[in-house]
């Protein structure tokens, strides 16, 4: 079985080449990642960006070496239930519908059956269920059907890691545009201040989350599930506690703006350097993916949780 050592290589190049690796491995093989941190974070990220086509399991858990054994599962969808094929990518219900195949009322029928009986050739509906395959699932992913103990999970492996390796990267960029270009272009000067006044409520937000708001949550997840009385926390209610976060959320979102205007919405000058390009470029997917961050707590986190609030005081 091959073997993918990761170990001493560049963070940034790692999950490209593991990507490359995962998306060419056939079906019903496997192969051994072994790396020097835990790379659950490529779990979440294949989950996402792949859907549920590989199997995952720990060989190695540190202390200085993670070895996982990835396993792309054999799809045979043909003699699948029709629920269970869209149940592993939401997106192949659209496929499906539009050959005329019921994925509702028949969905514990077999693929193959139903178009047997409809008349329809199974090679084209393969196809078609397979070109989909080759899209990563797009960020519409219907996150609302996540448990909440998953969703915290990927928030952290995917959101606020992302924050903690790419920050250092942007405010060196950002500090190099600013002492060669501020001269001519002087808006980058607002654009570096307003990143580093997001970087630094960010990095006081994430910690609140991760110390106090999430352990709490799974807290509640737990008394939920064991039906056990959930002691008062210090802090008050929980809704309270999501109301200050969300505020926090609002005050970068201004922040967000005014960078974009400022940069006259990264508008990259005809003159600029690759340092300057490359500045603005991840500077603008760092605050796409902070949208999607911000947008994943307030519309879909915070209302489970306080769901959740109201369900425990009622049954105490």
């Amino acid at each position: 079985m091959e073997t993918i050592d990761v170990t001493t290589l560049v963070h940034s190049f790692k999950n490209m080449i593991i990507l490359n690796r995962l998306d060419h491995l056939a079906e019903g093989k496997s192969l051994i990642l072994q790396n020097n941190s835990d790379p659950l974070p490529l779990y979440y990220r294949l989950l996402v960006e792949r859907g549920a086509v590989f199997s995952w399991k720990y060989l190695k858990k540190g202390p200085g070496v993670w070895k996982v054994k990835i396993s792309k599962l054999k799809t045979e969808e043909v003699s699948l239930q029709i629920s269970e094929i869209v149940a592993r990518d939401y997106r192949k219900i659209k496929i499906l519908q539009s050959f005329g195949i019921d994925v509702f009322s028949g969905g514990k029928k077999i693929l193959e059956k139903v178009c047997q009986e409809k008349n329809i050739a199974i090679e084209e509906v393969e196809q078609a269920l397979k070109e989909v395959e080759k899209e990563p699932i797009p960020s519409s992913i219907d996150y609302n059907k996540w448990d909440i103990d998953f969703l915290i999970d990927f928030i952290i492996n995917i959101h606020h890691r992302y924050v903690a390796e790419i920050d250092p990267e942007i405010h060196e960029y950002m500090q190099k545009v600013a002492e060669v270009h501020a001269a001519k272009h002087f808006e980058v000067i607002d654009v570096t201040r307003g990143f580093i006044k997001i970087s630094s409520e960010l990095k006081q937000h994430l910690r609140k989350e991760e110390t106090v708001l999430f352990p709490y949550i799974k807290k509640m997840s737990e008394a939920k599930r064991s039906m056990l009385t959930l002691p008062h926390p210090s802090f008050g209610s929980v809704a309270n506690l999501l109301q200050m976060l969300e505020r926090e959320h609002n005050n970068i979102i201004y922040e967000m703006k005014e960078i974009e205007l400022s940069s006259n919405n990264f508008a990259i000058p005809e003159d600029a350097d690759a340092i300057f390009r490359r500045a603005y470029t991840i500077l603008r997917a760092f605050l796409d993916e902070l949208q999607l961050h911000i947008h994943l707590e307030n519309n879909v986190l915070f209302p489970k949780v306080i769901e959740m609030e109201k369900e425990l005081i009622d049954s105490q």
